[in-house]
């Protein structure tokens, strides 16, 4: 009887050891795989010749400047956010934020209509399928920019008219009564 569970003891102790085993070759590459990652890192900081003792010298920067909040909204293709105008218009019909398109059209288009007509006519807009900005022409008074869409499993290019006011990029529609912004 002795015998027997000496036998079990042993099959215990050689299946804790390939236990062991095998978590140890889990471990070793992935602890290889890490400093492989650490050295290169700093071979690439290293490379980039950037002194640590310029950068502890130099003056914090204080002002507040941000890169985004840089961006200028005349640029109807990169606009403050990093999207087209198009794209931003598209994003807020899809979230519902008729507000934040109001600002988006152009003064002639928000002269025309009363705020609540405003608010009706974007609300039904012919929008929010995939949009993929594909060019702009510029021309002499307005921007053009094409789009390629895909609405009901057709792609198809639309084409919207930008304007710039006051170095802002306002969008023109071509029908918004019909619930139409591109051409």
């Amino acid at each position: 009887m002795r015998e027997g569970t000496y036998n079990v003891q042993l099959q215990l102790k050689k299946k804790k050891t390939i236990d062991k085993m095998k978590q140890t070759n889990i471990f070793i590459p992935g602890l290889i795989i890490t400093l492989i990652v650490l050295f290169s890192c700093t071979r690439q900081w290293k490379s980039n010749n950037v002194d640590n003792s310029t950068l502890k010298n130099q003056p914090a920067d204080t002002t507040n400047s941000d890169p985004v909040a840089e961006a200028s909204m005349a640029n109807p293709v990169l606009m403050e956010y990093g999207s087209d105008i198009g794209t931003m218009f598209n994003t807020y019909y899809r979230v519902g934020s008729i507000d934040k398109m109001i600002p988006l059209l152009d003064k002639q288009t928000k002269q025309h209509y009363s705020m609540s007509e405003l608010q009706k006519s974007l609300s039904k807009l012919d929008l929010g399928f995939e949009l993929k900005l594909t060019g702009m022409k510029d021309s002499s008074d307005c921007k053009i920019l094409s789009y390629s869409c895909q609405i009901d499993a057709t792609k198809v290019i639309k084409r919207l008219v930008v304007v710039i006011e006051n170095d802002t990029a306002r969008i023109v529609p071509s029908n918004l009564k019909n619930g139409k912004i591109f051409y």
